[in-house]
Formats: structure tokens, C-alpha cells, sequence
């Protein structure tokens, strides 16, 4: 699984074809063991460019074409970033980093001799470690191993040849031993490139946390076991407590004052001090941070064990803006680059502090990122913080 991805994962449905992928075939198909099978979703015509691309059979959900980031447009089904792999799959990549290492530097091996064969595996012995590891130890899951298996359907598959000259040609013949499914879904599912996108994932996931609580709670009527994420429920609003709007978690060993509105959409970590008439939305609080009384976060990350004076105003502008609800299968997309093109300064974005950062009393900080351990007795506005 990728580490910049987040979704409503369905991994249940990806197992389930992973190894039921006999039934997808078709009859006249040779069967073929699956090697991996890649979770997709589907976005729009424009936005396909930016995604790894590929074609699938839609009778088998065999992959028969794969394009990382195409020029051009391929398709619109791209791929998420998770990877549900079986053990065969390691032979395969052994075999891959063997073919890049045999043509790291000689061009097209496909019709090679196996003395030609020992010979350059000679030379390859005799470079520096340095270029030989640069060379060959980089396998890449996308463009190495996920082109040579898409098109597999018999008794060989695509395979691109990883020769010096960079053409990336495609030779036929190579068995690879197995297929590469496509499991679609039509969750929710976003990349995070930037760090307003954790504000933006922040929100779906409470809104993905609030459905499967509401399903456990139909579930205990009926006597059903509750897995222990049911322990763990979403804020809500106490007539002795707090306030909430919205989708909002707070851990159970944060202190909150009664007198402070939380939400939407805001998560409270573990430890952390929030003090009296505290205004917080849209805003991520992390472990064992504090804010001080009156204080006023929108559209903001408080790091760890960060510490917000009283009356501060700690703002963010949104930095990614949502998918058009009115186009199909759209997806997020950053607003602005991190820097302004013409004067260099940072565009409006999120706020971030950083660990262990503290804003003294009536501070306003708005568009700006802190690195940590930063303390801060004036206001700033679109600066990095250093």
C-alpha cells in the first residue's frame, strides 16, 4: 500500500477476488494463477493523466494495458496504490531485476546468447558497486513490474525492455506466470500530496467513522457482536460538556472545557488540553498539544505537545478544493503550488505547527508553516517559519 493514499479500502472485496479469480475468466482463456490484483477507481477524461492508467477486461478484470502518468489519455480507470500480492509475485520480481541488470547498458536483450549472457553478467560484476546498485537495485512496481504483466492473458505476456538507450520498447514472449487483476471500486479514495490534503482526508474519514458507527449500532439491536472500533465513537455533543457541530473525535484522555465549541469535521488527539471558550473547525490537534483560552483554529494542524496561547488566532486557508459534485468519478486537486511563482513567498495553505512549537498570547498566524520547536511572539501571515 502506498503511504500517500487514503480511502474507504475494500480489502474484503479484493481478497475475495484475489482468490476466487477462476470465476472471472472466461472458458476459452487458459487459467492463470493471479499474481497481484490492484485496487482502481475510475476519475474523469482530464484528470486521468495524473494517475497511472490502465485498461481493463471487463469480463475478466484482467489488466491488459498499463501507463503511468500517460502524455495522452488511456483510460479512466487509474490506480489507487494498494496492492494485494501473492507470494509467486517475488519469483516475478526476481526475474525482472535480473532482465534490468542483463540490459542495464546493452541495449535490447531479447536475442542474446548464454555466453553473451555470462559475459555482460562479467562486466556488470566488474563496474563499481555504486553504478551497479544505481543500475539495477530500483525496481519499481508501476513501470517495472505492473507493465510486464498487464496484457497476460496465455501463454506469455508484455514485457518492456529496460535497456540503456531509455526506449522502454516492448518485447513479447516473456512469461511472467500469472495475471494482474483489477479490483474496481467506487469508494471514496483521494491521494495526499500535500498537507492540506490531511485536512481534507481528516473530514472524510470522520464522515467514513460516523457511517460504520451508526451500522454497528443498527448491528447491537439485533445481538450481533461489535468489533472494538465500536469503543471508540465519535464526540457528541454533552448537555454537561462540551459542544460539537458535526463530525468531530476527541480521544477519550483529552481534556476539553465545557465552554469550547468543537467541529465540524475535528479530530483531538490523545492528551491533549483544550481550554475555555476554545473556537476549533476543520483542524487536526495532535497528541498532548494545548490551546489556550479564546482562542480561535480553522483549517489548521497543531502539532505534538505545540502550545497555543490565550486569544490567538491560528487560521489556514483551504489548500485543495473539493471534486465537483456535479462531474462523475472527480477527484481532489490542489488549489495552488506550495510557492508563488513570481515572488517566491508561500501561497495561501493550511496552518502547521510543528512539534513542540509555542505561539505566545494574542498572536494572529494565518497561511503559515512552523517548524518545530519554534517559539513565536508576533504575528505572521504566508511565511515558512524556519
Amino acid at each position: 500500500m502506498n503511504g500517500d493514499v487514503c480511502a474507504d479500502f475494500p480489502l474484503d472485496e479484493m481478497l475475495d477476488m484475489h482468490f476466487n479469480n477462476n470465476s472471472h475468466q472466461s472458458q476459452h482463456q487458459q487459467k492463470q494463477p493471479v499474481l497481484i490484483t490492484v485496487m482502481a477507481t475510475e476519475t474523469t477524461r482530464q484528470q486521468s493523466v495524473h494517475y497511472g492508467c490502465m485498461v481493463v477486461d471487463k469480463e475478466t478484470n484482467i489488466i491488459q494495458h498499463y501507463v503511468e502518468k500517460p502524455s495522452t489519455f488511456v483510460s479512466n480507470t487509474v490506480n489507487c496504490g494498494v496492492y494485494l500480492c501473492s507470494p509467486r509475485l517475488f519469483d516475478t520480481i526476481a526475474d525482472i531485476h535480473l532482465e534490468i541488470l542483463n540490459s542495464n547498458g546493452n541495449g535490447n536483450q531479447q536475442n542474446i546468447s548464454s555466453n553473451n549472457k555470462n559475459n555482460i553478467n562479467q562486466q556488470q560484476q566488474q563496474k563499481p558497486v555504486e553504478e551497479r546498485v544505481a543500475g539495477a537495485m530500483v525496481i519499481w512496481m508501476e513501470q517495472d513490474v505492473l507493465r510486464r504483466l498487464a496484457g497476460e492473458s496465455g501463454s506469455s505476456c508484455s514485457s518492456m525492455s529496460s535497456g540503456g538507450d531509455g526506449s522502454g520498447r516492448i518485447k513479447k514472449g516473456s512469461k511472467c506466470g500469472g495475471v494482474a487483476l483489477a479490483a474496481t471500486t467506487r469508494n471514496w479514495w483521494s491521494q495526499l500530496k500535500t498537507a492540506g490534503a490531511a485536512i481534507y482526508a481528516n473530514r472524510h474519514y470522520l464522515a467514513l467513522r460516523q457511517q460504520r458507527q451508526r451500522l454497528l449500532q443498527r448491528e447491537s439491536v439485533i445481538d450481533l457482536p461489535l468489533p472494538s472500533p465500536v469503543k471508540c465513537r465519535l464526540a457528541t455533543a454533552d448537555p454537561k460538556g462540551y459542544s460539537t457541530i458535526g463530525n468531530v473525535y476527541v480521544h477519550p484522555s483529552a481534556q476539553v472545557h465545557p465552554t469550547a465549541l468543537l467541529g465540524p469535521n475535528v479530530s483531538v488527539g490523545e492528551g491533549a488540553f483544550i481550554d475555555q471558550g476554545v473556537r476549533i473547525k476543520e483542524s487536526i490537534v495532535l497528541q498532548d498539544a494545548v490551546i489556550g483560552q479564546h482562542s480561535l483554529v480553522m483549517h489548521s494542524i497543531i502539532g505534538r505537545r505545540a502550545k497555543v496561547g490565550a486569544w490567538c488566532r491560528v487560521e489556514g486557508s483551504a489548500a485543495c478544493s473539493d471534486p465537483n459534485p456535479n462531474v462523475a468519478y472527480a477527484k481532489m486537486t490542489p488549489q495552488l503550488p506550495l510557492f508563488n511563482a513570481l515572488d517566491g513567498r508561500l501561497n495561501p495553505s493550511i496552518t502547521i505547527l510543528g512539534c513542540g512549537v509555542n505561539v505566545e498570547s494574542e498572536v494572529v498566524l494565518l497561511n503559515s508553516i512552523v517548524l518545530p520547536y519554534k517559539t513565536l511572539t508576533r504575528s505572521y501571515k504566508n511565511e515558512i517559519i524556519l
